[in-house]
């Protein structure tokens, strides 16, 4: 995955707002060699990489006492959904859904269904298509978003599926999913963020956690059993967010395969 090109998606305030779907996003971040997560931060808003000693993420330890650490070792007790979309539909009271260039998005069959862009657009910007929040916010505290992607990215493709909690234009936290790599990342004011980068994932569910001010990253295979992966700083100059989810081509993927996910919840800890 030497040189993999991972964008975070930002400028999506035109969405917060209610103005015309559409993403202005940004590459601010270039992996040339990925693993076990740990943490690279920038207040300059220069691209941001991450240290590698190569293999997955560690299942038995955490460093709960630094800024940032990775494992499972923080017990975030249990978790009581309080919103649940089966996507029956995309509701026009939860949900307001963009796209660009040849990508798509819709429901097929109680889930949700991507269609990627099979390229980036003609400016040069990745291409989206995706839901973000129109009138639920999430609590920016002791609060989970999670979702279950039933079908990811192909391996082989130029495209990632986001779940992400959207506070500000420059403020957010989210994970992004390929089937060879995992992605944690939360951006900041002024200019500062945070990313780890995992090989070797292949969660059937992922989440974002928020407790205290802290921001938790997690994967599951059954929606059950959670795997903490990253923990860093969360986003603490609001109080609230609103989930995106949302697919992104970041270069040429003339067939990308069709993405489905569904069963997106909120829960209280």
């Amino acid at each position: 995955m030497a040189g993999m090109r991972t964008p975070i998606a930002i400028g999506l305030m035109g969405l917060l707002l209610g103005m015309t779907p559409g993403c202005s996003d940004q590459v601010v971040g270039l992996f040339d060699s990925v693993g076990t997560g740990e943490a690279s931060s920038s207040e300059s808003g220069e691209p941001l990489g991450t240290s590698s000693s190569g293999g997955a993420v560690d299942s038995t330890t955490s460093d709960g006492g630094d800024e940032s650490s990775t494992g499972p070792g923080i017990e975030l007790g249990p978790c009581v959904p309080e919103f649940v979309d089966p996507f029956d539909e995309i509701s026009e009271e939860n949900w307001t859904p963009w796209q660009e260039e040849d990508s798509s998005v819709g429901i097929l069959e109680g889930q949700l269904k991507f269609i990627p862009a099979t390229a980036r657009q003609a400016d040069g910007e990745v291409s989206d298509a995706g839901i973000v929040g129109t009138s639920y916010s999430i609590p920016l505290s002791n609060r989970a978003l999670r979702m279950r992607v039933s079908t990811p990215p192909g391996a082989d493709e130029n495209v990632l599926i986001f779940l992400m909690i959207m506070v500000s234009d420059s403020e957010s936290m989210s994970i992004r999913l390929h089937p060879t790599l995992t992605i944690a990342a939360t951006s900041m004011v002024p200019g500062e963020s945070y990313e780890a980068a995992f090989e070797a994932l292949t969660p059937e569910w992922i989440g974002i956690a928020l407790v205290d001010d802290e921001v938790h990253y997690q994967v599951s295979e059954d929606g059950e059993t959670w795997t903490n992966v990253y923990t860093g700083p969360a986003v603490t100059t609001a109080l609230e967010g609103r989930p995106l989810v949302m697919t992104q081509t970041y270069g040429d993927s003339p067939t990308p395969t069709t993405v489905f996910a569904d069963d997106l919840t909120v829960c209280e800890f």
